[in-house]
């Protein structure tokens, strides 16, 4: 059935063979309270086909033509698929169904640049009689009331939902967040889409109850919301027009269309009193991942003897709007628990370490500074005493200079003044002569050459380079005898 009726009812009582259930479905539209909104770009459509019955929710975007087109195109294109595809899993069959919607609708807006930006999401389920497959693009959603439970089976493709997915946001904030309505994935965006399956179907419960809706319904009203729809168990018509109304009392800001699918049995039941009329009302349901222990032991009379049933269903997954949120992927995780230590063999002594406190840390970071201090100052002395080391080999000032050689250049006074000869001893020797403590370079007074004069500091010295090394030696300063002046004239 197209979306393009303003207030669309159907419902159908559909039995394929022997092999499935008679299942009620209804589908219910509007175009909402907004004046620029007023023409419907959601279609939505419930029927039988070869391969089980299908029901497709499409919200369009693009323009008042562009998504009316879009969503129109991808509704019909599935359903054509479906109906002519060959034998093989119906999981496959309907996502090749919805790939193909996407090449057709990529097609349309690229080449009519009047469409240009149109596109659509997409939720769809098939029914066969193995179970029921979901597939999903977009934010429009999936939801499943089994076990008088509310679930959220599909998770939006949607920039809000990855800010939750990284735990940014929690479920209630991403609700008014200024870009609760960025989708990152749609029918048209791209040549190719991303179709997000089922991994297993869903298998048969007696009173399982599909609601499938575009954001109009889910921006307005909540799980709790739903699930005080459903309780008193009115027929699949009249809950999805009851859902409509109440979508339109609370602003109907979008296009609201949703399409309700209901297995026989099942009956009224006690709905959770609601606390608000907000959507982040206190959850109406334990955590999702209860589902699987829920649907295993579901009443199945119902449901033929020869229909297959799956063993082990996979819970529906996704955060839950106006209910507990599943803890991240990070939080999940067990944490780990050492093992026990092993008994503790007789006359073994074990070791226990003492419990660490604050103290004993903060003693040892005092230790640790002190220690570093420590450091610090052997090697600052260490440092000192090199560099004194190497500076400190000076000649004392009882040494007397030593005399820089006429024929040898003065940068090396050290080795010009080194002999082969050895040093004569100076200390343990007894004291010389009067008469030769002068040098060994003297002569007596006498007749001949009149000797040197003394060299004074301010004269230059002249050494023998076969004495110098003992005229350099320090030696002991006797009182010595006057010695004759050079100069008798004088």
């Amino acid at each position: 059935m197209s979306a393009s009726d303003p207030r669309a009812e159907v419902a159908t009582q559909v039995a394929l063979g022997t092999q499935l259930p008679a299942l009620e479905v209804a589908i219910a539209t509007d175009s909402g309270r907004m004046p620029e909104k007023q023409v419907n770009e959601d279609c939505a459509l419930a029927r039988a086909t070869r391969h089980g019955h299908l029901v497709v929710v499409c919200d369009g975007m693009g323009g008042h033509v562009g998504g009316k087109e879009a969503s129109n195109i991808a509704v019909e294109t599935i359903f054509h698929v479906v109906d002519n595809a060959g034998q093989g899993p119906p999981a496959q069959i309907l996502a090749e169904a919805v790939r193909e919607a996407n090449r057709q609708v990529h097609g349309r807006h690229t080449t009519m640049p009047e469409l240009k930006g149109m596109g659509s999401t997409c939720v769809a389920i098939l029914t066969h009689p193995g179970g029921t497959e979901v597939a999903h693009v977009g934010d429009s959603r999936v939801y499943l009331l089994t076990q008088q439970q509310l679930y959220q089976v599909t998770k939006d493709h949607s920039l809000v939902q990855r800010l939750v997915d990284a735990n940014m946001l929690t479920p209630e904030e991403a609700a008014s967040h200024p870009s609760a309505n960025q989708i990152t994935n749609a029918l048209g965006m791209k040549p190719e889409v991303e179709v997000e399956v089922r991994p297993q179907p869903f298998p048969f419960g007696a009173g399982d109850t599909f609601i499938l809706c575009s954001d109009g319904l889910s921006d307005e009203i909540g799980q709790q919301d739903i699930v005080q729809i459903l309780a008193p168990w009115p027929s699949a018509p009249e809950a999805a027009q009851r859902m409509v109304d109440l979508a339109n009392a609370r602003g109907g800001h979008d296009n609201i269309t949703v399409a309700i699918v209901r297995f026989p049995g099942g009956g009224p039941f006690l709905a959770p009193t609601p606390t608000s009329a907000s959507r982040s009302a206190t959850p109406v349901a334990s955590p999702i991942l209860a589902i699987a222990a829920a649907t295993a032991t579901m009443d199945m009379s119902a449901v033929p003897p020869d229909v297959h049933q799956p063993q082990q269903p996979i819970p529906p997954s996704g955060p839950q709007q106006g209910m507990t949120p599943m803890a991240p992927p990070a939080a999940m995780v067990p944490q780990f628990t050492p093992p026990p230590p092993p008994a503790a063999s007789p006359g073994i002594p074990t070791f226990t370490p003492a419990e660490d406190s604050g103290h004993n840390q903060r003693r040892r970071g005092g230790f640790g500074w002190i220690i570093l201090v420590v450091v610090v100052l052997l090697a600052g002395a260490a440092a000192a005493y090199y560099v004194l080391a190497i500076h400190g080999k000076t000649p004392t000032s009882s040494e007397p200079p030593k005399p820089v050689l006429d024929d040898e250049p003065s940068a090396e006074p050290t080795k010009t003044a080194k002999s082969s000869k050895p040093k004569p001893a100076v200390v343990d020797d007894p004291p010389p002569d009067p008469s030769t403590t002068s040098s060994t370079k003297k002569q007596p007074p006498g007749p001949g050459p009149s000797p040197s004069p003394k060299p004074t500091s301010t004269d230059t010295q002249k050494v023998d380079p076969t004495t110098s090394s003992t005229a350099l030696e320090p030696t002991p300063k006797p009182t010595l005898p006057p010695i004759p002046s050079p100069h008798p004239d004088e």
